[in-house]
Order: structure tokens, then C-alpha cells, then sequence
């Protein structure tokens, strides 16, 4: 089975009001530390202290993607994109929802954060090539991610590795899926890639 780097790949990011696009809770600005605890930044983890409203700010108006905009490796994605990622694999993440707005207003659709929950450790420790050496314990970032496929469960189409940091990794199988559907706003890229 090939493997993929998956998400959306762009210069831009979710963060703080002075970014092109915003996150906005109950009317007041989103801002890192808020976002820090409650969006892992590595790992998989359970979130039970989502807010009831929470709005993406977005400065694109005519972007209507499936996968419209993302923070670090958790993507914002339509329900659309969510329905199909459940029905290849129903336990990848825990679906957190959000509004996309554009100047205030919102845009049509419903949409969530992928709160990716799968993690393996599968990475290829002698075969992969990391950037820089990080302390001890901390998670890895590689210019280079090699799998080792067997430690993969079949039954697992998105996931995260243990301790790198990188976008998620999504199987031929979704890729496939996701490129037949019509889906947009999503990226595959292969595991050399230097692009996150």
C-alpha cells in the first residue's frame, strides 16, 4: 500500500487576528494559548472542551473547498469530506464543528475541525531522515518519512506517527476515494516530501 501525506499544503495558516485567517470563539478572537490547549499539537487526543461556537474567519470568499483551511495538522473539512472519511474509516478522528465566516458572514455548509485520533508508531527509525536532531523525548520532524508498513493496521486510513510532526498520513485507498469523488481543497503529498 503507498502512504500520503494529507492536509492542506499552503503558506498560510489558522492563528492569531493578525493572520490572514482567524479563529473567532463566541465573538472574541482565538487566541494561541486558547488554541494550544485545546488542539494538540502532536499526538492524538481526545477533546472535551470544545466551545459551542466557534467560527473560522476566512479572507477567501469563493473558496468553497471540502478542505478549506487548516491549523498545524487538523484540518477544517465540509461534511461532505467527513462523510467519506468515516465510511472508510469510521474511528480516524473526532469531528469538532465549526462556521466559516467571510467578513463577518457566514458561509454555507457545515464543517468541522478533523481531530485526527489514530496514531501508530510506524516510522522507519533507521530509514527515515530527520531534520536536525531533536532533544530527547521530543517529536521528530523529517525531511524523509519511512514507514514500516507491517506495524500499520489495514483498517487504519488516516493517522498520525508516533512521535513525528507532520501532516497526517492517509492510505492510496482514501486518496483514491477522496480524487473519485470530486472532493476538493485536499493535498496528497508523498512521504519525501520537504513540504509540510
Amino acid at each position: 500500500m503507498t502512504y500520503y501525506k494529507f492536509g492542506k499544503f499552503t503558506d498560510e495558516w489558522a492563528g492569531t487576528p493578525n493572520d490572514n485567517v482567524t479563529w473567532v470563539i463566541d465573538g472574541g478572537y482565538l487566541l494561541d494559548d486558547w488554541l494550544v490547549m485545546r488542539l494538540p499539537s502532536s499526538g492524538c487526543e481526545f477533546i472535551d472542551n470544545w466551545p459551542d461556537s466557534a467560527v473560522v474567519a476566512t479572507r477567501y470568499k469563493n473558496r468553497r473547498e471540502d478542505m478549506p483551511e487548516a491549523f498545524s495538522n487538523r484540518p477544517i473539512v465540509s461534511d461532505r469530506l467527513r462523510r467519506l472519511i468515516e465510511n472508510l474509516d469510521p474511528n480516524a478522528a473526532q469531528y469538532l464543528p465549526v462556521e466559516i465566516h467571510y467578513r463577518g458572514i457566514p458561509i454555507d455548509g457545515q464543517y468541522w475541525v478533523a481531530n485526527w485520533l489514530q496514531e501508530v508508531d510506524c516510522v522507519d527509525w533507521d530509514r527515515s531522515v530527520p531534520k536536525g536532531k531533536p532533544p530527547k523525548g521530543e517529536h521528530v520532524v523529517f525531511w524523509n518519512t519511512v514507514l514500516d508498513q507491517s506495524k500499520i493496521p489495514s483498517s487504519f486510513h488516516v493517522f498520525l506517527p508516533t512521535q513525528a510532526v507532520c501532516k497526517a498520513i492517509c492510505s492510496e485507498s482514501l486518496k483514491n476515494a477522496i480524487e473519485n469523488s470530486g472532493i476538493t481543497g485536499c493535498g496528497f503529498l508523498p512521504l519525501d516530501s520537504r513540504v509540510e
